[in-house]
């Protein structure tokens, strides 16, 4: 059973990099070459095409499994963090996270549930000042370090740092 006190974590990745990459030049192929007017016989290279196909192939099975990744570490990160001192220990080893993937043709949207499962976790996160909080510390740290992935990981595959 879950209980109401449910953070998320997302990432959506839609349809523009879909389309932007068709239209860099979607075959991945070297592209050929650009004539530039107005500087004489200048020849440039299609760079950008082959990485947009190549990032719109590669985008969804990444953060697929980075967000597998940050869902254990999220969820370790709540278990050993909790700032209540156990008396049964429920409370600690029902803090779930749950990664999903929804997927469609046009692009896909990736989470990261985080949640109690024991009836008095709301509890817990809201009483007393949020003296016990431990969802809305875990998300802010390790939502940060899941984005940072994915931001990386779209630099790397467009050529940046």
């Amino acid at each position: 059973m879950v209980f109401p006190m449910l953070m998320r974590l997302a990432i959506q990745f839609g349809p523009d990099l879909m389309r932007a990459a068709s239209s860099a030049g979607g075959s991945g192929g070297g592209g050929g070459g650009v004539k530039v007017t107005g500087s004489g016989f200048t020849w440039v290279s299609n760079t950008i095409g082959p990485k947009m196909y190549a990032a719109a192939k590669n985008a969804p099975v990444f953060l697929a499994k980075t967000t597998e990744y940050y869902a254990l570490q999220t969820e370790g990160y709540a278990k050993s963090k909790a700032p209540w001192r156990d008396r049964t220990g429920n409370a600690r080893s029902g803090l779930t996270a749950m990664p999903s993937a929804q997927m469609t043709a046009t692009g896909g949207e990736y989470q990261i549930d985080l949640f109690h499962r024991v009836p008095y976790g709301i509890w817990l996160e809201v009483r007393h000042g949020g003296r016990y909080e431990i969802i809305n510390p875990t998300v802010q740290v390790q939502g940060q370090a899941f984005f940072r992935a994915a931001q990386g990981m779209f630099g790397a595959m467009f050529g940046g740092r």
